[in-house]
């Protein structure tokens, strides 16, 4: 009987790692990683004058088996969205797609890896064109050096050239995608930290001012919705002016609600409002939607320009907040 075998060319990392939609997606899905590591902060430095990104943690780091399964496209440990529970912290898994090393290629050429875990300190590096050369890839051997440590964690170091560098920088510099990065993550446990070559100004979740204090003059409604309570309450300031019964009938997920309403009178606009909550594309305002405590990046998804087609008198569209889908 004749037989045949399955082979991927190397031209396939590179479509995969380009077909990562934006700058926040890719730096998401690594952010994701020392989140479900169990680490308390993860640092991103970017280095411009050494074209290198590096994102370090304090993580569990990964063992051997851990390292096969990070180079293997589409399976992962993880089992995305369960609970785990490590020292007294719970997180939701937010790991699961494969997409971790392909993220990196997003920015990079050549990408070294040095994770830590129990004692042992495994150090590995590769390079996209190695791959993307290749006319089968699912053999390639990766070698990896290994040496005692003290401490777990995690750093991964890209090197990137002075065209990427530059589109990477350009995305940072606008304040309404850097605060999202460090905003990606709904976990007061978890500190997300961007650190810029000869930029005082680091940005960090811990920075982030709560949107209960923005432009408090123009502050019309609080909402507050949570389904397992099943009622909406609306606040005008402070006290409670409403309570709606709202029921919905699923048990898959719940969502908790809070937004702030607002009503900019005459010489008054949002250019008050933090960055945060302004979408990219058109400077609008929204809330943000986290689903399983991560940012969802479809900022279409919740539009208010739906309700600017009423008349101006019976819509609100001026809103900011959160939005959480578990």
């Amino acid at each position: 009987m004749v037989s045949t075998t399955l082979k991927f060319g190397g031209k396939i990392i590179e479509e995969l790692s380009q077909k990562i939609p934006s700058t926040l997606f890719a730096l998401n899905e690594l952010v994701k990683n020392s989140y479900d590591a169990f680490s308390p902060e993860v640092t991103i430095t970017i280095v411009p004058s050494k074209l290198m990104i590096t994102v370090s943690d304090r993580g569990n780091g990964m063992s051997l088996d851990e390292i096969n399964s990070l180079f293997h496209i589409s399976k992962s440990t993880k089992r995305y969205g369960y609970e785990v529970r490590q020292n007294e912290i719970t997180r939701i898994i937010q790991g699961s797609k494969g997409l971790g090393f392909l993220s990196a290629f997003k920015f990079g050429d050549k990408v070294e890896w040095k994770t830590c875990k129990n004692g042992i300190c495994s150090v590995f590096s590769i390079k996209k064109t190695d791959l993307v050369n290749k006319d089968d890839v699912s053999g390639i051997n990766i070698p990896i050096k290994t040496e005692h440590c003290t401490e777990n964690g995690t750093e991964i170091k890209i090197y990137t050239n002075q065209q990427e560098m530059d589109d990477l920088m350009s995305d940072l510099s606008d304040d309404k995608i850097s605060s999202k990065l460090v905003s990606s993550m709904m976990d007061d446990s978890f500190d997300i930290r961007l650190v810029i070559e000869n930029k005082d100004k680091i940005a960090s979740t811990k920075k982030i001012k709560s949107f209960i204090s923005e432009c408090e003059s123009s502050q019309l409604f609080y909402v507050e919705y949570n389904s397992f309570k099943e009622e909406i309450n609306f606040y005008h300031k402070g006290e409670l002016i409403s309570q709606t019964p709202f029921t919905i009938d699923r048990i898959d997920y719940s969502i908790e609600v809070k937004i702030i309403i607002f009503l900019f009178e005459k010489g008054r606009n949002t250019r008050s409002i933090s960055n945060l909550y302004k979408r990219v594309h058109d400077n609008a305002l929204y809330p943000l939607v986290y689903i399983n405590k991560n940012l969802f990046n479809n900022t279409r998804i919740f539009d208010p320009e739906v309700l600017r087609k009423r008349r101006s008198g019976s819509s609100l569209p001026q809103m900011i907040g959160k939005v959480s889908i578990l």
